[in-house]
């Protein structure tokens, strides 16, 4: 996740470097921000970002993306339900 805002680099500007280079770009980013401008989210979008969440975030809301990103081992039938939380037993 690439919370907008950064200090020294923007997160736009990460999200570009990271498509540059041919082992950052295959790493899934979700970007999160208190933007609600359309022109924010498609910039993400074409950029590459495979996701843009409004803060406060809600898990619920990442699960999906998260889901749709390959390799991520997340089942998309299970990606819309409520966090399963697992218990040692």
């Amino acid at each position: 996740m690439c919370v907008n805002r950064g200090r020294k680099v923007s997160s736009f500007e990460m999200l570009e470097a990271m498509t540059q280079d041919t082992d950052l770009r295959r790493i899934p980013v979700v970007m999160c921000s208190g933007s609600t401008r359309e022109r924010d989210k498609e910039r993400s979008r074409s950029l590459g970002a495979i996701g843009y969440l409004i803060k406060p975030v809600r898990f619920e809301h990442l699960r999906p993306m998260i889901a749709k990103a390959p390799g991520t081992g997340l089942p998309q039938e299970d990606a819309a339900g409520p966090p399963v939380l697992m218990r040692k037993g």
